[in-house]
């Protein structure tokens, strides 16, 4: 073979080598697996899908594989959706295919909201008091940060505290006693199960509240605020007169509401819950069928960030029960079909007063004669706006009946 000739097949091969690995060089590999949350609280059943972010956007592969570090306290599907399984913690590891060596974890928390006692979490470092007015009701017990329990007195005054210290309250009652009124020095988070504040030792498993138990609980603290993650419960479902009325009366601070799950209402019962509570967002579902007097009184007056209001599937109305609900709730779009036919004493007095932003009122009743059924009900409202109505029912225009410039149209029976 001539000499020009093997140089040139080794100009070939050095050639196909080079644009071998050129070709190769392609390929785009993984740089990064992130997620937008490394840590989670979940209560006990709930279900959470996390998202990961691979980059850069046009590697080679971006799929990803899912796995829980314990499967028995939260396990993952190959989406990302995580389900809480039992209390306790696990790992949620999102890992690269392409790359092993490329992942990103996320810490679950699976807590069960009945089994924690009423609690205050410090948010800054400092000082921090506790008063707890009590009018002579039995003696109320704190464990600061999980320690024994300590009668609070009038006040507890505790030093050199730092964010995330939390005090736990307990109490136990068995009948109707006065209520007591908890106050806070700087701002803390407030959660667990208030049933602690009546059977100290059952309270996970409690749902039934004697009379006025929580009544003005945190009235006018200003220093309550919701905790981002772990929820306020409120668990009972067999009511007694006044157990929730005023319990969380001017606390801007609450900005999520518990949820209510009673079926059944007692006079009074969640008459001023959330009254002035300006920073709540979403009111809590009221799936009671069952109403008594003034169960609803005020129960939302002034609440100025709320923007939706719940169902409100009673058909059987009882003196009073809805007067008043949201008298002020000058942010509210959205007000609830209301499907009684008819109606008793007062039961809608002043009910959407001042909700400035309603446009739409949707009132099934054909009965409108009790006293007071409907006085001043609609005074405020826009001056524009939709009022649909039973076929069979003429109505009037006026503060206390349809506001005068709506359009009033029957609504659909089918």
């Amino acid at each position: 073979m001539k000499k020009s000739t093997l140089i040139l097949f080794v100009l070939i091969a050095v050639f196909s080598a080079v644009t071998f690995v050129a070709c190769n060089t392609d390929v785009v590999p993984v740089r990064s697996v992130t997620l937008t949350i490394d840590s989670t609280h979940m209560k006990v059943g709930e279900n959470r899908t996390l998202y990961a972010t691979v980059r850069p956007a046009d590697a080679a592969d971006t799929s990803v594989t899912w796995t829980s570090s314990d499967e028995s306290i939260a396990t993952v599907d190959a989406n990302g959706k995580v389900s809480a399984v039992a209390q306790g913690t696990a790992t949620i590891t999102v890992t690269s295919n392409f790359d092993n060596t490329k992942k990103a974890t996320c810490t679950v928390n699976v807590y069960d909201p009945y089994s924690i006692p009423l609690t205050l979490e410090l948010i800054e470092d400092g000082d921090f008091t506790l008063t707890i007015k009590k009018y002579e009701t039995p003696n109320v017990y704190y464990s600061y940060n999980g320690g024994p329990l300590q009668i609070t007195g009038a006040s507890v005054q505790l030093e050199d505290c730092s964010a995330g210290d939390t005090i736990a309250l307990y109490r136990t009652i068995n009948e109707p006693v006065p209520p007591i009124t908890i106050r806070c020095s700087s701002d803390c988070y407030v959660y667990g199960n208030v049933m602690s504040l009546i059977d100290s030792a059952n309270y996970a498993t409690k749902t039934i509240v004697p009379e006025g138990a929580f009544m003005a609980l945190f009235k006018y603290n200003d220093r309550i605020i919701s905790h981002p993650e772990l929820d306020l419960v409120l668990p009972a479902t067999e009511l007694a007169a006044r157990c929730y009325d005023s319990m969380f009366y001017g606390c801007p601070g609450l900005k999520r509401a518990p949820e209510l799950p009673a079926e059944e209402l007692a006079n009074d019962c969640y008459a001023n819950m959330f009254y002035l509570c300006s920073g709540l967002t979403k009111a809590p579902e009221l799936p009671a069928s069952t109403l008594a007097d003034h169960c609803y009184d005020s129960m939302f007056h002034s609440c100025s960030s709320l923007t939706k209001a719940p169902e409100l599937p009673a058909t059987t109305l009882e003196e009073y029960c809805y007067h008043r609900m949201f008298d002020d709730c000058t942010a509210l779009i959205d007000a609830p079909l209301l499907p009684a036919k008819t109606l008793v004493e007062y039961c809608y007095e002043e009910m959407f007063e001042g909700c400035v932003n309603i446009t739409s009122i949707t009132c099934l009743a054909t009965d409108v004669s009790a006293e007071g059924c409907t006085d001043y009900w609609v005074y405020g409202l826009h001056d524009q706006g939709t009022f649909y109505k039973d076929p069979s029912m003429d109505w009037d225009t006026g503060y206390s009946k349809v506001p005068a410039g709506w359009t009033i149209v029957d609504y659909p029976t089918t």
